[in-house]
């Protein structure tokens, strides 16, 4: 069977055009070879997200399994790379008698809050941390963290000037409102300008614990890691009162009676992990109030006990204390020891030469002797006023007239100024010292 030529082939397609309805012309197969199809269109990809700072630096609670993490990443250990910038070990290890204890003193660039070396030391295991250490860590590490979360963080001399109790918290309660009455009015708004406010608690200078005051839920709670007490309730009341006279100070044509009625007061101290040892309460609100700050729900999971002793969380605490100075103390090396080797001596003084009533003899070194030579081979300079000269006169020293003009600087009368210039001739003797005799031997 012969194939249809290029002509035979398109007078069949223009019949099969004609028979076709004028708008279905999708069944005409074209004689032009087939081109290959084109995949099918791929889905876009989605665009990768990048890590924010704030994502990057997290991790993991250790006793948690619902994926809660933690900015600060308080509850782990220091890597290699922030053991390499300093040695906590060591810096905790230096003695505090030293003269130069001072010098570790940690200091904060915005704020006047500074930590004592001895205080700094109390983050060595089984001590009791003081005060200090705490209010650092709350005004230069967590308060500048989440400002941006409207979080503010007092000190723990908030409750000591509220209740009275002095700075070691020791003096019975009396509420004084007007102690505490202008603190916060910096911040933008007042404190009332914040979402939550939290603050750290020294209970008669024994125990530590934090109090968290919301104030969009209007509650006030309370976390003691020894659970709950009596002695807690004081310091919610407290805080209750203090919010309502505040509220009355900063708006007082409102009603703050009213305002305060609706606010609720919960002790969650046994909602939180516990304590079982004397020494580790400042630690524990540590770990509370930097919870707290990211809103994180404490329960008796959230961490425990022996997360400290394994993750070396007092030196974690001490590392960040640590990187937010503004001077970075480093541990002193020990002094080397003195080889053992006698303390060096005085010289002993040269002794005289001898001398003697017939003859003088002077004993000198043969090095004294030749720097004398060099001295009177290099002498060629006139001593003005001399009876000779100290050296030989070469042919490039001055003429007499220029010698007389510029060593003979007395003051002379112009007689003998005439008689000597008239004794000068053109060509003037040239003087060789006399050698010295040689004393005869003895």
């Amino acid at each position: 069977m012969k194939t249809p030529t290029y002509k035979a082939r398109a007078e069949q397609r223009q019949q099969s055009m004609s028979t076709l309805p004028p708008d279905d012309t999708s069944k005409v197969k074209s004689d032009a070879p087939n081109k290959p199809s084109k995949a099918p269109n791929k889905p876009p990809k989605a665009p990768k997200r990048r890590r924010t700072q704030s994502q990057s630096n997290e991790t993991t609670l250790p006793g948690t399994t619902g994926g809660i993490t933690d900015r600060i990443e308080l509850l782990r250990r220091n890597n290699p790379i922030e053991n390499t910038q300093i040695s906590i070990g060591s810096l905790l290890a230096q003695p505090t008698n030293q003269a130069s204890a001072s010098d570790l003193d940690l200091r904060f660039r915005h704020s006047a809050e500074s930590v004592a070396f001895a205080s700094f030391k109390t983050l060595n295991p089984g001590l009791w941390i003081k005060g200090d250490v705490i209010n650092a860590f709350v005004t230069n590490i967590l308060r500048p963290k989440f400002s941006n979360r409207k979080v503010h963080f007092f000190s723990s001399y908030f409750f000591s000037k509220l209740l009275g109790t002095g700075p070691t918290g020791t003096l019975p309660p009396v509420y004084n409102f007007h102690e505490v009455r202008r603190w916060g009015n910096n911040l933008r708004g007042n404190i009332f300008g914040r979402k939550e406010l939290i603050i750290p608690i020294n209970h008669c200078n024994t125990h530590w614990l934090c109090l968290k005051a919301s104030m969009e839920r209007k509650s006030i709670g309370l976390w003691d890691p020894f659970g709950r007490k009596e002695s807690n309730q004081l310091y919610l009341n407290s805080m209750k009162r203090y919010l309502r006279d505040k509220y009355h100070d900063t708006f007082p044509d409102e009603d703050a009676d009213a305002w305060i009625s609706d606010w609720t007061l919960s002790d969650n101290s046994e909602n939180c992990p516990q304590q079982t040892n004397s020494f580790d309460c400042g630690i524990f609100s540590i770990a509370n109030m930097t919870l707290l700050a990211q809103n994180i729900t404490l329960s008796s999971n959230s961490y425990s006990e022996n997360d400290f002793q394994t993750l070396d969380t007092r030196k974690r605490v001490a590392y960040l204390l640590w990187k937010a100075s503004s001077n970075h103390p480093q541990p002193s090396q020990a002094p080397r020891p003195l080889p053992d080797r006698a303390l060096p001596t005085k010289r002993p003084a040269p002794s005289k030469p001898k001398t003697s009533t017939t003859t003088k003899t002077t004993t000198t070194s043969s090095s004294s002797k030749e720097r004398n030579k060099r001295r009177r081979k290099s002498g060629h300079h006139i001593i003005a006023g001399g009876t000779r000269t100290r050296g030989k006169i070469s042919y490039t020293d001055p003429g007499p007239i220029d010698q007389l003009q510029t060593l003979l600087n007395r003051k002379r009368n112009a007689n003998s100024i005439a008689i000597e210039e008239s004794s000068l001739t053109e060509t003037t003797q040239r003087h060789v010292p006399k050698k010295r005799r040689k004393p005869p031997p003895t």
